[in-house]
Protein backbone atom coordinates (compact mmCIF):
# COMPACT_ATOMS: atom_id res chain seq x y z
CA UNK A 1 0.00 0.00 0.00
CA UNK A 2 1.33 3.39 -0.86
CA UNK A 3 1.72 5.87 1.97
CA UNK A 4 3.28 9.33 2.10
CA UNK A 5 4.38 8.80 5.70
CA UNK A 6 8.01 9.59 6.44
CA UNK A 7 9.16 8.22 9.77
CA UNK A 8 12.18 9.99 11.24
CA UNK A 9 14.37 8.57 13.95
CA UNK A 10 17.61 9.74 15.49
CA UNK A 11 19.78 7.89 12.95
CA UNK A 12 17.49 6.51 10.25
CA UNK A 13 14.54 7.70 8.23
CA UNK A 14 11.89 5.41 6.79
CA UNK A 15 10.30 6.65 3.59
CA UNK A 16 8.06 4.89 1.08
CA UNK A 17 9.96 2.63 -1.29
CA UNK A 18 10.09 4.13 -4.80
CA UNK A 19 10.61 2.47 -8.16
CA UNK A 20 13.78 4.59 -8.42
CA UNK A 21 15.11 2.67 -5.38
CA UNK A 22 15.23 -0.47 -7.52
CA UNK A 23 18.90 -0.15 -8.41
CA UNK A 24 21.69 -2.57 -9.19
CA UNK A 25 23.04 -2.01 -5.67
CA UNK A 26 19.69 -3.16 -4.21
CA UNK A 27 19.68 -6.23 -6.50
CA UNK A 28 23.27 -7.00 -5.45
CA UNK A 29 22.25 -6.93 -1.78
CA UNK A 30 19.50 -9.47 -2.36
CA UNK A 31 21.83 -11.69 -4.41
CA UNK A 32 24.54 -11.63 -1.73
CA UNK A 33 24.40 -14.92 0.24
CA UNK A 34 25.58 -13.17 3.39
CA UNK A 35 22.81 -10.54 3.16
CA UNK A 36 20.01 -12.86 2.03
CA UNK A 37 20.93 -15.80 4.29
CA UNK A 38 17.71 -15.45 6.33
CA UNK A 39 15.47 -13.75 3.75
CA UNK A 40 12.69 -15.63 1.96
CA UNK A 41 13.77 -13.99 -1.29
CA UNK A 42 17.08 -15.88 -1.16
CA UNK A 43 15.67 -18.61 -3.40
CA UNK A 44 15.61 -16.45 -6.54
CA UNK A 45 17.98 -14.28 -8.54
CA UNK A 46 17.18 -10.56 -8.43
CA UNK A 47 17.46 -7.95 -11.17
CA UNK A 48 16.36 -4.35 -11.45
CA UNK A 49 13.28 -5.57 -13.35
CA UNK A 50 12.30 -8.14 -10.69
CA UNK A 51 12.75 -5.48 -8.01
CA UNK A 52 10.56 -3.01 -9.89
CA UNK A 53 7.91 -5.67 -10.36
CA UNK A 54 8.01 -6.44 -6.63
CA UNK A 55 7.88 -2.74 -5.69
CA UNK A 56 4.89 -2.21 -7.99
CA UNK A 57 3.07 -5.19 -6.47
CA UNK A 58 3.63 -3.73 -2.98
CA UNK A 59 2.24 -0.36 -4.13
CA UNK A 60 -0.89 -2.16 -5.33
CA UNK A 61 -1.21 -4.35 -2.22
CA UNK A 62 -3.77 -2.92 0.22
CA UNK A 63 -2.24 -4.78 3.16
CA UNK A 64 1.49 -3.95 2.90
CA UNK A 65 3.57 -0.89 3.72
CA UNK A 66 7.13 -0.94 2.34
CA UNK A 67 9.71 1.61 3.40
CA UNK A 68 13.29 2.26 2.39
CA UNK A 69 15.60 2.55 5.39
CA UNK A 70 17.79 5.61 4.87
CA UNK A 71 20.92 6.68 6.70
CA UNK A 72 22.20 10.18 5.84
CA UNK A 73 19.90 10.25 2.82
CA UNK A 74 21.16 6.93 1.40
CA UNK A 75 19.07 3.76 1.20
CA UNK A 76 20.74 0.99 3.22
CA UNK A 77 17.87 -1.51 3.41
CA UNK A 78 14.11 -1.97 3.56
CA UNK A 79 11.39 -2.69 6.08
CA UNK A 80 7.86 -3.91 5.45
CA UNK A 81 4.75 -4.02 7.60
CA UNK A 82 2.14 -6.46 6.34
CA UNK A 83 -1.40 -6.46 7.75
CA UNK A 84 -2.27 -10.10 8.50
CA UNK A 85 -5.76 -9.39 9.81
CA UNK A 86 -7.82 -6.20 9.74
CA UNK A 87 -10.36 -7.76 12.07
CA UNK A 88 -7.79 -8.69 14.72
CA UNK A 89 -5.59 -5.65 14.04
CA UNK A 90 -2.49 -7.81 13.58
CA UNK A 91 0.52 -7.35 11.30
CA UNK A 92 3.95 -8.81 10.75
CA UNK A 93 7.21 -7.01 10.11
CA UNK A 94 10.18 -7.99 7.97
CA UNK A 95 13.39 -6.05 7.39
CA UNK A 96 16.98 -6.19 6.24
CA UNK A 97 20.02 -3.97 6.11
CA UNK A 98 21.57 -4.65 2.71
CA UNK A 99 24.62 -2.43 3.04
CA UNK A 100 26.91 -4.48 5.30
CA UNK A 101 28.86 -1.34 6.31
CA UNK A 102 25.84 -0.54 8.50
CA UNK A 103 25.43 -3.89 10.25
CA UNK A 104 25.69 -3.92 14.03
CA UNK A 105 25.13 -0.19 14.47
CA UNK A 106 21.59 -0.31 15.88
CA UNK A 107 19.99 0.97 12.67
CA UNK A 108 17.73 -2.06 12.15
CA UNK A 109 16.56 -1.76 15.76
CA UNK A 110 15.67 1.89 15.25
CA UNK A 111 13.88 1.08 11.98
CA UNK A 112 11.83 -1.64 13.69
CA UNK A 113 10.90 0.74 16.51
CA UNK A 114 9.79 3.36 13.99
CA UNK A 115 7.59 0.96 12.04
CA UNK A 116 6.12 -0.54 15.22
CA UNK A 117 5.19 2.94 16.39
CA UNK A 118 3.65 3.62 12.95
CA UNK A 119 1.64 0.40 13.18
CA UNK A 120 0.28 1.13 16.63
CA UNK A 121 -0.19 4.90 16.39
CA UNK A 122 -1.22 5.40 12.74
CA UNK A 123 -2.82 2.06 11.87
CA UNK A 124 -4.31 1.29 15.30
CA UNK A 125 -2.92 -2.24 15.32
CA UNK A 126 -3.17 -4.38 18.44
CA UNK A 127 -0.26 -6.75 17.77
CA UNK A 128 2.82 -6.95 15.57
CA UNK A 129 4.75 -10.18 15.06
CA UNK A 130 8.04 -11.17 13.45
CA UNK A 131 9.79 -14.44 12.79
CA UNK A 132 13.50 -15.23 13.01
CA UNK A 133 15.51 -18.33 12.26
CA UNK A 134 17.08 -19.60 15.48
CA UNK A 135 20.54 -19.00 13.95
CA UNK A 136 19.77 -15.36 13.14
CA UNK A 137 21.17 -13.90 16.33
CA UNK A 138 21.31 -10.38 14.86
CA UNK A 139 17.59 -10.30 14.14
CA UNK A 140 16.74 -11.87 17.49
CA UNK A 141 18.75 -9.11 19.16
CA UNK A 142 17.00 -6.42 17.08
CA UNK A 143 13.55 -7.70 18.01
CA UNK A 144 14.42 -7.99 21.71
CA UNK A 145 15.84 -4.45 21.79
CA UNK A 146 12.70 -3.19 20.05
CA UNK A 147 10.48 -4.59 22.83
CA UNK A 148 9.34 -7.85 21.21
CA UNK A 149 8.99 -11.01 23.32
CA UNK A 150 9.60 -14.55 22.14
CA UNK A 151 6.19 -16.21 21.96
CA UNK A 152 6.77 -19.53 20.20
CA UNK A 153 9.28 -21.85 18.63
CA UNK A 154 8.21 -23.63 15.47
CA UNK A 155 10.37 -26.77 15.25
CA UNK A 156 11.98 -27.52 11.89
CA UNK A 157 9.66 -24.95 10.36
CA UNK A 158 11.70 -23.81 7.34
CA UNK A 159 14.73 -24.67 5.27
CA UNK A 160 17.78 -22.61 6.04
CA UNK A 161 20.08 -23.32 3.08
CA UNK A 162 18.82 -26.28 1.14
CA UNK A 163 16.05 -28.81 1.36
CA UNK A 164 17.90 -30.88 3.95
CA UNK A 165 18.86 -28.23 6.50
CA UNK A 166 15.72 -27.65 8.53
CA UNK A 167 15.69 -24.82 11.04
CA UNK A 168 13.55 -23.83 13.96
CA UNK A 169 11.85 -20.46 13.58
CA UNK A 170 11.11 -18.30 16.59
CA UNK A 171 8.00 -16.14 16.60
CA UNK A 172 8.23 -12.81 18.39
CA UNK A 173 5.41 -10.43 19.19
CA UNK A 174 4.59 -7.12 20.77
CA UNK A 175 1.21 -5.82 21.88
CA UNK A 176 0.12 -2.20 21.66
CA UNK A 177 -0.21 -1.98 25.48
CA UNK A 178 3.28 -3.43 25.95
CA UNK A 179 4.65 -0.96 23.38
CA UNK A 180 3.22 1.96 25.35
CA UNK A 181 4.96 0.70 28.49
CA UNK A 182 8.18 -0.04 26.60
CA UNK A 183 8.28 3.53 25.25
CA UNK A 184 7.74 4.97 28.74
CA UNK A 185 10.69 2.99 30.10
CA UNK A 186 13.09 4.29 27.45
Amino acid sequence: MQTDEILKGEKVTLRPLLLSDCTQEYADWLNDPEVNKYLECRWQHHTIDTLKSFAQSIHNDKTSFMFAIEYNGKQIGNIKLNIQSQRYKRADVGYFIGNKDFWGKGLATEAVKLIVNFGFEKLDLNKIVAGAFEQNLGSIKVLSKAGFCKEACFKKHSFLNDETSWSDVWEFGILKDDWKNFKKEK
